[in-house]
C-alpha cells in the first residue's frame, strides 16, 4: 500500500512537471515587416521573418536557381528570422535576427562579402560580421550597421563608396574610416549617406550626374541638423526633420527635391531645400528622380520624375511639388526605386497598408510591380501571392488562400522547438514511471 502511495505521488509529480513545461509559452519570432526595391526586382519582409522577392533575376538573386524573372513573390529559402532587407542592383540582402549579414545574386565586384567574387543562387554570410543593427545596398556594394555605431561596406569602390579611404574594391566587410555614433544609414547608386546620433548627416562617394571626384572618407552635409531619417535617391539626397518636414539637395531637373521650383537653371543645389508645404512626415524614400514621404494620417505623397508613372497619381506628368497619392490611406510602410533602373524603364514605388497588403507602381518590365503582368501603371496595383493566386500579406496568410510561408524556416523553427519541447518532457515522464516500476516489481 505504501509503495502505492508513493507511485502515485511520484506520478502526478511527473505529469504536473511535464504538463506544465508543455503548456508552457512558445518563444516567436516576429519582424518588422518592411519593403525594398533597386527599380529592377523587389524584396519584403514578412512578419514570420521570411524574405519574399520578384522581379529581375538574371543573378539568381531571387534564389529559386534560375535566372528566370518573375512576375509574383518568391520566397527565397535559406533566409528566415530576417529582421530587414536590402535590394541592390543585382543582389538581395537580409539581417538576420541573430545580427548575421546573409546575401545572394551577383558578385563580381565582391557585394556579397563571402571573400569570392562569385555569384551564388543561395544566400552566402558576409565574413567575420555580427552585431549588425541594419543593412542597404547599393550599385554593386553593400553597407552594415554595427549594434556599436561603426559603419562596414563592401563590394565596387571606385567612387570612394565603401569609405575607408580607398579606391580599391573589397569582397569583404571593411569599415567605414572616421566615424561613429551612426545609427542609420542608405546607399545610393556610388555613394553612402549615414546619420549620426546627434542628427547630423554624413556623406562618402560620389554622387552621379553632379561630380566627377570621388570622396573616399565621410563628409558631414552643412546646413542641416535635427534629422531623424535619411534616403539615398539615385541622384539627389532626403533628410527628415524631427520637426517633420522634408530636405533635399542633389540633381534637380526633374524636381525631385520637392522645393516648387521648375525648369531649375542650375540643375543641381548641394544646399538642402525644404519640400514645399509638407509637413508630419513619419518616413521617406527616395528613388529614381522621385521622392516619396508618408504623413502620421497614413497618406502619401510623391513628386519628381513620373515618366513611367513611379508617382502613382493617374498620369505621367512630373511635379515639382508634393501631391498626394489617391486611395493610398492607412499607409504603415514605403519603398522607392531607383538604382540600376535607367536601362529598365526608370522607377517605381511600394506600399504596405496597415493591413498588410501590398501596392505597387511605376515601372513593370521586368515584373517588379508583382501584379502578374510586366505592363507598367501609374496607379497602385496590389501585390499578388505566390504563383498569382490571391494577395501578398506580410503580416499573415496571404489572401485568400493558405499562408505559403507556412513551410518557412521560421516557422519550421517554431514548431520544432514546441514539438522537441513537448517529446522531452514526456520522455521524461516515462523515464521516470519506467525507474519506479522497476522500483516496486524488485
Amino acid at each position: 500500500m505504501k509503495h502505492l502511495e508513493k507511485t502515485i505521488s511520484v506520478l502526478l509529480a511527473c505529469l504536473l512537471l511535464c504538463g506544465a513545461a508543455t503548456i508552457g509559452p512558445q518563444a516567436v519570432f516576429t519582424a518588422t515587416p518592411m519593403l525594398a526595391t533597386s527599380g529592377c526586382n523587389t524584396v519584403a519582409l514578412k512578419a514570420d521573418g521570411t524574405v519574399w522577392a520578384w522581379g529581375d533575376n538574371y543573378d539568381f538573386q531571387l534564389g529559386d536557381g534560375t535566372t528566370t524573372n518573375r512576375k509574383t513573390p518568391l520566397q527565397i529559402q535559406g533566409l528566415g528570422n530576417a529582421a530587414a532587407v536590402a535590394a541592390g542592383s543585382g543582389h538581395i540582402a537580409a539581417l538576420k535576427a541573430d545580427g548575421t549579414v546573409w546575401s545572394l545574386g551577383s558578385n563580381g565586384l565582391g557585394q556579397l562579402g563571402d571573400g569570392t567574387t562569385t555569384r551564388s543562387a543561395v544566400p552566402v554570410q558576409a565574413s567575420g560580421l555580427g552585431n549588425v543593427t541594419a543593412i542597404s545596398a547599393g550599385f554593386n556594394f553593400t553597407v552594415a550597421l554595427g549594434s556599436d555605431g561603426t559603419v562596414w561596406a563592401w563590394g565596387s569602390n571606385e567612387s570612394g563608396q565603401l569609405g575607408d579611404g580607398t579606391t580599391t574594391r573589397s569582397s569583404v566587410p571593411v569599415q567605414v574610416k572616421n566615424l561613429n555614433n551612426v545609427k542609420a544609414i542608405s546607399a545610393g547608386p556610388s555613394y553612402t549617406m549615414a546619420l549620426k546620433n546627434d542628427g547630423v548627416v554624413w556623406f562618402w562617394g560620389i554622387q552621379p550626374f553632379t561630380e566627377t571626384g570621388s570622396r573616399t572618407v565621410p563628409e558631414q552635409v552643412g546646413g542641416l541638423s535635427g534629422v531623424t531619417a535619411i534616403s539615398a535617391g539615385s541622384s539627389h539626397f532626403v533628410a527628415l526633420g524631427s520637426d517633420g518636414t522634408v530636405w533635399s539637395w542633389g540633381y534637380n531637373p526633374q524636381g525631385q527635391l520637392g522645393d516648387g521650383v521648375a525648369n531649375r537653371p542650375i540643375m543641381v543645389t548641394n544646399t538642402p531645400v525644404q519640400a514645399e508645404g509638407l509637413s508630419g512626415v513619419t518616413s521617406i524614400a527616395a528613388g529614381y528622380f522621385h521622392t516619396i514621404a508618408r504623413k502620421n494620417d497614413g497618406t502619401i505623397w510623391v513628386w519628381g520624375y513620373n515618366g513611367t508613372g513611379e508617382l502613382g497619381v493617374g498620369s505621367i506628368e512630373e511635379t515639382c511639388v508634393p501631391v498626394r497619392v489617391p486611395g493610398m490611406d492607412g499607409v504603415s510602410a514605403i519603398a522607392a526605386g531607383g538604382m540600376g533602373a535607367l536601362m529598365y524603364k526608370y522607377g517605381n514605388t511600394l506600399a504596405m497598408k496597415s493591413d498588410g497588403t501590398v501596392w505597387a507602381w511605376g515601372a513593370n518590365g521586368l515584373g517588379q510591380l508583382g501584379d502578374g503582368t510586366t505592363i507598367g501603371s501609374n496607379v497602385p496595383v496590389q501585390v499578388k501571392g505566390p504563383n498569382g493566386e490571391g494577395y501578398l500579406n506580410l503580416l499573415g496568410n496571404d489572401d485568400p488562400g493558405g499562408d505559403p510561408g507556412g513551410n518557412s524556416e521560421s516557422s519550421n523553427t517554431i514548431f520544432s522547438t514546441g514539438f522537441a519541447s513537448s517529446f522531452a518532457n514526456w520522455l521524461l515522464f516515462f523515464l521516470c514511471f519506467g525507474w519506479i516500476w522497476m522500483w516496486l516489481v524488485k
